[in-house]
């Protein structure tokens, strides 16, 4: 993703969306359906928990995308902003941008003052709902942030995912209990702890799996992402660096277990509502990014 400030006056651009965009979920969709052939996204990083940290949104639009951390303008005014905005596109003929949007020092500038800086079209798409629940960014943190995967899936219009490096466990899944790749992350947003069903996706290969977030309570109290390869013998998982885990549905929270023979049978269980639900869902990894899996 380019920075916005290394734009020297790029002539190709005639329209451009304007937005956070965290999540690229169905209302911003809706946004960039407005754009014409020569369309760019001008995502305003607010360097918060992210649904789609930096360079992930490239996955989720054809367009070209441009960043401009929020800090770097919310002391601007209106004019100023529009001005900067002109200048780096000086074909722009189209503003996209939501129906709360808003811009400028203390966020003193809406769409009404947008329409008399900006010369051009300016389109506004008005709230975005799915089964009756708003689609907005904050709404989709909160699922997240309660293991609401289904729904915050249903408004994403995908399966939430989170990425991470690949590092050594402490062995005893392997020993003891069920091998697992776990997983550092940076960046993303976690789920609230407990047990998932997932997809997790190694290189280009795609497995049904089961997920566990949070302190290893019976173990080491020490925080872990770790996700269990359904049907897949532990030296027959697949050497990586960077592994993707999708969540589909919270089996359950995260509980202490005295014995560890009490764990293992636990997570059998987990394993088996995890194939029941996999049962039903369509596998394979393409497209995994373009939209939910209808079953």
């Amino acid at each position: 993703m380019k920075s916005f400030f290394s734009i020297f006056g790029d002539p190709s651009v005639t329209s451009v969306a304007i937005g956070k965009f965290d999540g690229m979920h169905l209302a911003h969709q809706r946004l960039f359906s407005y754009l014409d052939e020569g369309g760019a996204i001008l995502t305003v990083d607010a360097q918060r928990g992210n649904l789609t940290p930096g360079e992930y949104k490239r996955e989720f639009t054809p367009f070209p995308l441009y960043s401009i951390p929020l800090g770097k303008i919310k002391h601007l005014s209106g004019e100023r902003f529009i001005y900067m905005l002109k200048k780096a596109f000086p074909n722009l003929t189209k503003v996209v941008v939501g129906y709360d949007f808003r811009f400028g020092k203390n966020r003193a500038f809406g769409v009404e003052e947008l329409r008399g800086y900006f010369a051009g079209e300016v389109v506004v798409v008005p709230e975005v709902f799915h089964r009756g629940h708003s689609v907005h960014s904050e709404a989709i943190r909160e699922l997240i942030a309660q293991g609401e995967m289904n729904l915050a899936g249903e408004l994403l219009g995908r399966d939430y995912f989170i990425e991470g490096r690949v590092v050594r466990g402490n062995g005893l899944g392997s020993s003891a209990l069920f091998a697992t790749i776990n997983l550092e992350v940076e960046s993303f947003l976690i789920p609230l702890e407990g047990v998932y069903a997932t997809k997790t996706k190694v290189g280009e290969r795609c497995f049904g799996s089961v997920s566990f977030v949070g302190k290893r309570l019976s173990v080491d109290n020490l925080f872990s992402i770790e996700t269990h390869l359904l049907g897949v013998s532990p030296h027959a998982i697949p050497k990586t660096e960077v592994a993707r885990i999708y969540f589909l549905e919270r089996l359950r929270e995260n509980r202490r277990f005295a014995e560890l023979s009490s764990l293992k049978a636990q997570i059998s269980e987990d394993i088996g509502r995890a194939e029941q639900i996999h049962a039903k869902t369509f596998m394979e990894c393409m497209n995994l990014q373009g939209g939910r899996d209808e079953g």
